[in-house]
């Protein structure tokens, strides 16, 4: 179930890169000091994607296996 979630987010963030360089790129041309635009930040973003995703999904498995199931099935 999580290697799903984190297909998405790996998909979701390879579509998000290149309007997100070209747009940054074009922003950046318009100061009077000329920077590059590092890797870094990408890298630090897709790392808190896969963690915020993992943490989220786990802990959603986590909070399914403590139910009881036997209080739901008493009724049907």
């Amino acid at each position: 179930m999580s290697k799903q979630y984190i297909v998405f987010g790996i998909a979701g963030f390879a579509l998000a890169i290149l309007p997100t360089y070209y747009f940054l790129e074009k922003w950046l041309e318009n100061f009077a000091f000329r920077i590059s635009i590092s890797i870094m930040p990408f890298v630090i973003g897709f790392i808190a994607l896969l963690v915020l995703t993992l943490v989220v999904v786990l802990s959603r498995a986590y909070q399914a296996t403590k139910v009881d199931v036997l209080k739901y099935l008493k009724y049907e």
